[in-house]
């Protein structure tokens, strides 16, 4: 899931940390290079948060980033992205199935754009805090209405995720 090179698609599920969801990779084909490499994020049935979260440690003070990732919605149509960069946390609601950008905090500019096989391209920039610190995370999380993270999941429902890039 997570890609450092602009170039590599890697959709490592084992580099996250998944609360009440099932991740299977290799599931769908992604839009980037039409490789069968999408993972499948479905929610287990806790009443919780239903996410994954990677650490990261490339976070550096006043430095700007571009975040990204490919979605297509499996029963779920709002996704979050939240990043962490020890201080400040930047987050965007993306909805799957219209293709809008929902309630976001602290990113500098946020867009959506349709891909290939159901797929949509949402990207997002920030500027990182000046104390940022060289621990922070990546969170993607599954939502049910674009506002509400936390709530009681359903086995049938989840989202396609192919990758979460990041770069200067």
């Amino acid at each position: 899931w997570l890609r450092t090179e602009p170039a590599t698609v890697n959709n490592n599920t084992t580099a996250w940390t998944a609360t009440a969801v099932t991740l299977t990779a290799n599931s769908v084909q992604n839009p980037a290079d039409g490789a069968i490499t999408g993972s499948k994020m479905m929610e287990t049935v806790d009443n919780s948060a239903h996410k994954v979260v990677q650490a990261v440690t490339t976070f550096y003070p006043s430095t700007e980033y571009a975040v990204s990732f490919y979605g297509r919605p499996n029963g779920r149509s709002f996704v979050q992205l939240a990043v962490s960069d020890g201080v400040t946390t930047y987050t965007a609601f993306f909805n799957l199935l219209a293709g809008t950008v929902g309630t976001t905090a602290n990113f500098t500019t946020f867009t959506i754009s349709q891909q290939p096989n159901g797929f949509w391209l949402c990207r997002c920039t920030f500027t990182a805090n000046a104390a940022a610190t060289t621990a922070g995370t990546y969170t993607m999380s599954l939502s049910s209405d674009g506002s509400t993270l936390s709530y009681a999941g359903d086995v049938t429902k989840g989202a396609y995720d192919v990758v979460v890039s990041t770069g200067p």
